[in-house]
């Protein structure tokens, strides 16, 4: 293919996306989309009350620029040089990927800490996992609207270039007294965003390079969790969504929300129909067994004469 071509390619590609109807990327948050609350600062305390209890985004503003200023001359997040120290990990062709390798998993951690908004009681909430989304160019077309799978609440750190972030409130609210409007933020370098489960939502870049960092997170305490949320939507999240069959324990919903999983979705479907064809089995053994069971003990007791 000619150098041309490809350049009249890139050029008219955002247009013939928009033509045929698929999404593209905007540069603006939309005039319905809400702006996601944004703070300077935010005790653990008021995270809790006014945001996490509910499920409720919100940015910290410049949250993590401790990170970005601390490393400064080694330029540490900054995909380039991560791609130098760890070029098996992160490589010129992955976009979106988690950290698996042990080893580099501890090198990251050296360089960052878990927000201290996190931090209830003086107890620190428990990482799961480090998820990177990296965009070397502004693309034509966004990080399609979708729901992250996983029963715990997430925080992400933009660390290069800005981002637009799209959340949709839950559907299962709308019956509720809750009541949320479509909200949206730009991320910038050192912003944090927290959100939980259910918030379907959806990114685009208008800064790049772009890279950010998402971690999933939950903390021992109970009570610092999206109670109030999970209490309103939680079953009806479960029934509806795959991505969250086997969330009842975690979400604090008892017992009988983790065997409404066998029902859910997809996944639950599968589960279930190997429980019922089990049960089957079971249900035609069992006569079976037991005929051979009282056959044996009666011979026991009156043995044929000979």
């Amino acid at each position: 293919m000619s150098s041309k071509l490809l350049v009249f390619i890139l050029l008219f590609l955002p247009v013939w996306i928009h033509a045929l109807g698929f999404p593209h990327t905007i540069t603006e948050i939309p005039d319905d989309f809400i702006s996601v609350d944004r703070v300077s600062e935010l005790s653990p305390s008021k995270f809790l009350n006014l945001y996490l209890k509910y499920g409720i985004p919100v940015v910290i503003d410049r949250g993590a620029i401790d990170w970005l200023q601390i490393n400064q001359q080694d330029q540490f997040w900054n995909y380039e040089f991560l791609n130098y120290k760890f070029p098996h990990v992160f490589t010129d062709t992955t976009y979106g990927f988690v950290v698996e390798d042990p080893d580099v998993i501890a090198s990251l951690r050296e360089h960052y800490r878990t927000p201290q908004v996190l931090n209830f009681r003086n107890i620190s909430s428990t990482i799961d996992s480090e998820f990177f989304f990296r965009n070397p160019i502004i693309a034509p077309y966004p990080n399609a609207v979708h729901l992250d799978a996983g029963c715990s609440s997430t925080y992400s750190v933009q660390l290069q270039g800005d981002k637009i972030w799209l959340f949709w409130p839950p559907e299962e609210l709308k019956d509720s007294d809750y009541s949320f409007s479509p909200m949206g933020t730009v991320m910038k370098p050192g912003d944090i965003l927290f959100f939980s489960p259910g918030w379907k939502h959806e990114t685009h870049v208008i800064l790049a390079p772009s890279l950010s960092m998402s971690v999933n997170w939950d903390h021992p305490d109970p009570e610092f969790a999206p109670t109030e949320f999970y209490k309103v939507a939680g079953r009806k999240l479960i029934d509806n969504h795959p991505e969250y069959c086997f969330c009842g324990h975690a979400w604090g919903l008892g017992l009988g929300a983790t065997l409404a999983a066998f029902n859910c979705g997809p996944l639950g479907d599968a589960v279930w129909s190997r429980v019922t064809a089990l049960g089957k089995m079971v249900a035609i053994m069992l006569p079976v067994l037991f005929l051979a069971y009282i056959t044996r003990r009666r011979h026991e007791y009156h043995p044929r004469k000979e």
